[in-house]
């Protein structure tokens, strides 16, 4: 049909169904008209809005030069996450994947082999976070470490590392993902730019394991890092690191028998809060979570818990310790 957005298997066909397809029968905008309309509700943070043009994605790409393509695999991409975050449809989370991989792909013929790197992880978080594909997500994970020991890129090394940890840890194989950690926080101290970010993120699964066994005293100096770089990266404020960094210190000071070190790193905590409750507010789903690994009560809480109810549940973690310590 003159729409492009309808087929038929003979003129019989489309004469027969005319009645009904002609009034939505319009022919499609020129290219740069839906180029500006993906363009304004992506940066808008619409995803219906650009997902409406899905089916022109690669006519929006003929012609163009690579990085208008790769701006294009973004759009969709992104608008795809949003709306599996909006809808929890893992096709969409699927789709978002695909696209990923496919900017990724065109980002090594490119030579930007850090970036393709970073797609890869990205596509195997999504295989083994969201759909549970860990045998999928394995292969993304290897092929960007495959890709860092060639272009030696410690970034990219930290972040497959980091993912292959995970699968191991999830698969029963404690004693290889705690390796994995290790040889991700090694690369992590390599990477000269945002240094705090990669190592955040790999200290916090290293402690988290290890608070598990019984190597309590090899944990200590790893805590002890993690809480400093999450508070460097914090700036003095609250952040998802900082609220982690301290749960998991006051954690391993309870674990080790020391009560007061315990509830000064909790009342540290519930100080940030009160003096951010803006922050928090912003980070509550996330806080909850951590709050919740960290066995804090929070049965009383509403689901859609605010900064003033979370502030109220470390205030009562605090005393509960406090209590267990006299």
């Amino acid at each position: 049909a003159r729409c492009l957005q309808v087929c038929y298997c003979g003129a019989e066909c489309q004469k027969a169904a005319w009645k009904l397809h002609k009034k939505e029968c319009v022919p499609p905008k020129p290219v740069d008209d839906v180029w500006e309309l993906v363009y304004a509700a992506a940066i808008s943070g619409n995803w219906k809005g650009v997902l409406e043009w899905e089916s022109r994605m690669e006519n929006l790409m003929e012609n163009q030069t690579e990085d208008a393509c790769l701006e294009v695999f973004e759009f969709f991409g992104q608008a795809h996450s949003l709306a599996f975050s909006s809808t929890a449809d893992k096709d969409h989370a699927l789709k978002s994947a695909k696209i990923e991989e496919r900017r990724g792909n065109l980002l090594s013929k490119l030579g930007r082999f850090e970036d393709h790197g970073a797609a890869l992880c990205t596509v195997g978080d999504t295989y083994f976070r969201v759909l549970g594909k860990l045998q999928d997500a394995t292969r993304y994970y290897q092929t960007a470490l495959d890709l860092a020991a060639t272009h030696s890129l410690p970034s990219v090394e930290c972040q497959a590392c980091t993912g292959l940890a995970k699968i191991a840890i999830k698969d029963g194989r404690d004693e290889d993902g705690v390796e994995k950690l290790h040889t991700a926080l090694a690369a992590a101290s390599l990477v000269k730019d945002n240094v705090c970010f990669p190592a955040l993120g790999v200290l916090q699964a290293l402690t988290h394991i290890l608070l598990k066994t019984d190597a309590l005293d090899e944990v200590e100096p790893l805590v002890l890092h993690y809480r400093a770089e999450a508070t460097t990266e914090s700036e003095g404020g609250v952040s998802y690191w900082v609220v982690d960094s301290l749960l998991v210190s006051a954690r391993l000071h309870e674990a080790l028998g020391r009560p007061e070190d315990a509830e000064g790193e909790l009342s540290a905590l519930l100080d940030l809060m009160r003096a951010n409750r803006k922050d928090v507010q912003s980070l509550a789903a996330a806080c909850r979570e951590l709050l919740r690994q960290a066995s804090v009560d929070l049965k009383t809480l509403d689901p859609e818990v605010g900064s003033q109810e979370l502030i109220k549940a470390v205030a009562a973690e605090l005393a509960k310790l406090r209590m267990r310590s006299c």
